[in-house]
């Protein structure tokens, strides 16, 4: 979505992946310049940031099997492309998760960004030592950066959300505990629209912002959203108490240790779903002049469209 929002714009661009997917194929038929690779490549990633003036490094992993795991991607892969920008007077953007920063503890305090992070999974705490490793290559260095922390994301090509989508196909809402848990979401292209006014609009001066939609929703108003958009006017809305995902995770993970693939719902996703608010305040990315443009119901709307239309649903 940013790649083929920032070549929209007029911008030269160079992709780094992992592999040469069908994506990066038609992105290189447009003129991005193409490098394939890993992350513990040194001498790629310098190549590949060669004459860049903004770098968006947006890969990492949500799940893995092992915290070491989690650490190698998000943590010592973005030191690695921090070493490879040093110098170049490149502004490096990094995209991390409200994650990074842990939950709200009241509805009516949502996450800003100075308060002090307190991250819960392996992830979030992965994400707070990229960013921290971020602000040291910054500060020590005198090199720009910008550091982004969306919420949840939804939209085309998303799979984790995606789930729930899955469950309104057959007439299904669900969700853990029987206390009203609210989350910030923000839609993908929302998101793009953000990293680029960052870019293009903000001078660079090391802040981090909360990018998410206005408002915030429980997982019902979610679901709910999610039905609108498939055109489903009944379903069962099921609670479970959060203990019965306790099984149903020893499982997954029994399995993700064997086929060495790492389970969708695991001890970590738990960690996160009992949390009561992971919400956060977009007011200081809004104070640069940034304004969402989608309501939850037009971004539902876009998402289900694009799922049927590639046949996910």
């Amino acid at each position: 979505h940013l790649t083929e929002k920032i070549l929209a714009c007029g911008h030269q661009v160079k992709i780094l992946s992992r592999r040469h997917n069908q994506a990066v194929s038609e992105f290189e038929k447009r003129g991005a310049e193409i490098s394939i690779g890993e992350f513990s490549d040194i001498n790629l990633l310098k190549k590949s940031v060669d004459s860049a003036e903004t770098v968006v490094h947006l890969a990492g992993a949500t799940k893995t099997l092992t915290e070491n795991d989690m650490f190698k991607v998000n943590v010592d892969y973005t030191k690695n492309l921090l070493e490879a920008c040093n110098g170049k007077n490149i502004h490096f953007v990094y995209m991390s998760s409200q994650a990074a920063a842990g939950p709200a503890i009241s509805p009516d305090k949502p996450v800003v960004e100075s308060d002090t992070p307190a991250p819960l999974t392996w992830y979030g705490k992965s994400k707070l030592a990229a960013e921290n490793e971020v602000s040291k290559w910054g500060e020590e260095n005198h090199n720009e950066f910008t550091i982004i922390r969306p919420p949840s994301v939804y939209g085309p090509g998303e799979k984790d959300i995606f789930a729930c989508f899955r469950l309104m196909k057959k007439h299904i809402s669900f969700s853990m505990g029987f206390k009203e848990k609210q989350l910030s979401v923000i839609y993908v292209k929302d998101l793009v629209s953000a990293t680029v006014h960052l870019i293009e609009n903000v001078k660079p001066s090391g802040k981090t912002y909360f990018a998410s939609s206005d408002g915030h929703y429980s997982w019902e108003e979610l679901f709910s959203a999610i039905a609108t958009a498939m055109g489903k006017n009944k379903y069962l809305k099921i609670k479970l108490p959060e203990i019965t995902a306790v099984p149903v995770a020893f499982f997954s993970e029994s399995i993700a240790k064997i086929t060495k693939t790492p389970a969708l719902l695991n001890f970590q996703k738990i960690i996160e779903m009992k949390q009561d608010y992971w919400i956060c305040s977009n007011y200081l990315l809004k104070s640069t002049g940034w304004e969402p443009s989608y309501s939850l119901e037009k971004g539902m709307k876009e998402t289900v469209e694009w799922y049927l239309a590639n046949n996910w649903l």
